[in-house]
């Protein structure tokens, strides 16, 4: 019996730990992010081609179904877009360019197409859109940790109310506490209890 409590007690521990631990990182270098970003407003400092051509992939990436399909390239921080797009796709595109840090201008050269038809590069893919992390299906360490205090925060505050204030302001603090803690979706947490 001794053995087992030891047993589980190392295995607690061990979780807690590993959590403790990936939150922390995940909190350290979103600070990092953000001061690299508050430095950059500051200095205004001019990022070369090759940077700028990345952080715009990774926008196509996050906001396109199609990506393989365009190609980017910089001149001097103006950003050129050549290749195949659904038409849908494209406000979006040049709206979150034109927010990349860096970016002057952006030339539109896509070839928009209403529905992928027979055309090979615009086949398949996944319909996407920039969203919030919290309404993502899983959270991030961080996402989690700044929900479970609010969530506990919520609930405590819920505490000292009456009536239906109180009943409200608990169980929507122990829904976000508990999905914080759990990182399932509501609908999730059911099917697994069952």
């Amino acid at each position: 019996m001794r053995s087992t409590i030891t047993h589980v007690t190392h295995v607690v521990t061990h979780v807690t730990n590993n959590v403790i631990g990936k939150t922390s990182r995940d909190v350290s270098n979103r600070a990092r992010g953000f001061g690299s970003e508050v430095k950059a407003i500051f200095k205004r400092e001019a990022s070369s081609d090759e940077v700028l051509v990345e952080r715009v992939r990774t926008k196509v990436g996050r906001v396109v179904s199609h990506p393989h399909a365009i190609e980017v390239t910089a001149t001097q921080g103006r950003m050129t877009l050549r290749g195949l797009i659904l038409a849908r796709e494209v406000d979006q595109l040049l709206e979150c360019i034109n927010d990349v840090r860096g970016v002057t201008g952006v030339e539109n050269q896509l070839e928009a197409h209403e529905q992928a038809g027979n055309i090979p590069s615009l086949q398949g893919g996944m319909l996407r859109t920039e969203t919030s992390e919290f309404m993502q299906t899983s959270w991030s360490p961080a996402a989690r940790l700044l929900a479970g205090i609010a969530g506990g925060a919520l609930a405590l505050y819920g505490l000292r109310r009456r009536g239906m204030t109180r009943a409200a302001l608990e169980v929507l603090g122990g829904s976000l506490f508990t999905r914080a803690m759990t990182n399932l979706e509501l609908k999730d947490r059911g099917s697994s209890i069952s």
